[in-house]
């Protein structure tokens, strides 16, 4: 068991984000400590390994009435991102004279003391090999692999019986790599903080799921619980998540509400035929799901604003959904998405069939 200390006498250390890690001495292949690998919806690829939850959220019931009237403005248009295609890296052993240095962006986070703990003990480790003959070098360096693991093992335990802190582990493991560069470091490191994002997600759709694909049966009092519920999961996890290194951060903070909204995106197309008053609804709880707070720039949001459009589109009269069109509107719903919804929501009519034509023939014109 680690003493208290350990997690209140914290370090700050700095972490050059473009470094990359230098590659290990060659070593023969050799079996990993055998850890499952389960599915994951969400795309994350992670260990079963369960975090502890702080608490259920708890939220103030709301009246029972459909009082949604906050409007959300329309967000810009989001400009694609530019990829640009990297060269492949040379094979030679010695770095190319021509390249270009890559600047260097130095963050801060918090470790504890463990990391340097041990590095000692890996530098001792590898110390021994001297002392044997050469054709067992590359095995004994192979077996830091097991010794790595078995740290992990024994230590995650421990972090994961302090939900506040239990993250510190992913920055030890991180500067513990800056010190020993080793691959196998660098996987359990992202395994734990994967197992954590997985755990969050199981959390947010077992609450999601309550909602029953947006079941305008549900009454408004408990939807707006679930809802409530839901935010405050996101709050929870995002505040857990501050204390490693913010690129980090920021990269699972958009990725995790960009798969949520698309979640919710996909309950809408999920339905068939969709009537007036659950379309009233529809409104309702989308506008409701778009006042979320998340600590993003909205316009960086692909899915927020596709979500906006959506919402739109299910409350507005046909007419009013062409005007928008025609004004280059829906740019994130694809030809078929937009057709499929406008079919969904209006019966078969001259002006609906104009309009998918209309849809149809501008879309294959751009």
């Amino acid at each position: 068991s680690l003493d208290k200390s350990v997690f209140q006498n914290l370090m700050t250390r700095e972490y050059k984000e473009s470094v990359e890690s230098k590659p290990a001495p060659k070593a023969e292949p050799v079996p990993q400590p055998p850890v499952d690998e389960p599915e994951d919806d969400w795309g994350w690829n992670d260990e079963d390994i369960n975090v502890d939850d702080d608490q259920d959220p708890q939220q103030e019931e709301v009246q029972d009435d459909w009082g949604w009237d906050d409007d959300e403005e329309e967000q810009p248009k989001p400009k694609k991102k530019l990829v640009s295609k990297l060269a492949k890296k040379s094979h030679s052993n010695e770095p190319s004279r021509e390249s270009t240095p890559i600047p260097q962006t130095s963050i801060t986070y918090q470790t504890t003391k463990l990391p340097e703990e041990v590095n000692k003990i890996i530098k001792s480790y590898l110390s021994t090999q001297s002392k044997l003959p050469s054709q067992y070098h590359d095995l004994h360096y192979s077996k830091l692999n097991y010794l790595i693991t078995g740290f992990y093992i024994l230590i995650s335990q421990e972090f994961k019986t302090r939900t506040k802190s239990s993250l510190l582990l992913y920055n030890d493991l991180t500067y513990l790599n800056q010190l020993s560069k080793f691959s196998r470091i660098v996987e359990l490191k992202e395994q734990y903080l994967s197992n954590y994002i997985k755990d969050f997600q199981n959390d947010i759709d077992e609450h999601y799921s309550k909602l029953q694909g947006l079941d305008p049966s549900i009454s408004s009092n408990e939807t707006y619980k679930i809802i409530d519920d839901i935010q405050l999961i996101f709050t929870m996890f995002f505040k857990k998540l501050e204390i490693i290194p913010s690129s980090k951060y920021q990269e699972i903070l958009y990725s995790a509400i960009e798969s949520f909204y698309n979640q919710i995106i996909e309950s809408v197309f999920a339905k068939t035929n969709i009537g007036e008053i659950e379309s009233e609804y529809l409104n309702l709880i989308l506008t409701r799901f778009l006042q979320l707070k998340f600590p993003v720039d909205h316009n960086k949001l692909k899915n927020h604003s596709k979500l906006q459009h959506v919402a739109f589109i299910v409350n507005s009269h046909l007419k009013d959904i062409m005007e928008s069109f025609y004004n280059a509107e829906f740019y994130d719903l694809s030809t078929m998405e937009l057709i499929a919804l406008i079919d969904k929501l209006f019966a078969d009519s001259d002006l609906k069939r104009r309009s998918i034509e209309d849809i149809r023939e501008i879309r294959e014109a751009d």
